[in-house]
């Protein structure tokens, strides 16, 4: 009888011990959490904007087939569209791209072809532009 009292008082002060010690470790977790709270928003926001830049990139890199148009002796690439506007970039002999971006009304009269750039479009270095 003796000893079950004396290992069932060696448990309870082990359990004490234990719930003690979680929860001031819980309270000191707490208090440090409480005082970084700022930190997940802005770690997320961080997270987001590099994920979404990076996925805009991955899908411009594999994107091969681009609508063309010709207006005033210039060949157009068309990047994107909104409601009745394209915009379309000036395409260079040689099959590069400056980023001098043009808006077209869809309105007007343009007969458009289907281009496929095998290694997708390249866009002129920086320093070739100044």
């Amino acid at each position: 009888l003796f000893k079950q009292i004396h290992y069932t008082i060696i448990i309870l002060v082990v359990i004490y011990s234990s719930l003690s010690c979680i929860f001031d470790l819980q309270n000191h977790l707490n208090t440090h959490l409480y005082s970084c709270r700022y930190l997940v928003p802005i770690g997320l926001f961080i997270f987001f904007c590099f994920s979404s830049y990076e996925l805009g990139s991955k899908t411009a890199k594999q994107q091969k087939s681009y609508l063309t148009f010709t207006k005033d002796n210039i060949d157009y690439v068309v990047i994107s569209n909104n409601t009745n506007n394209l915009i379309s970039v000036p395409l260079n002999a040689d099959g590069t791209i400056n980023p001098n971006f043009k808006v077209t009304s869809q309105t007007e009269n343009l007969l458009f072809k289907s281009t496929l750039f095998p290694n997708g479009i390249q866009v002129g270095n920086p320093k070739e532009l100044k």
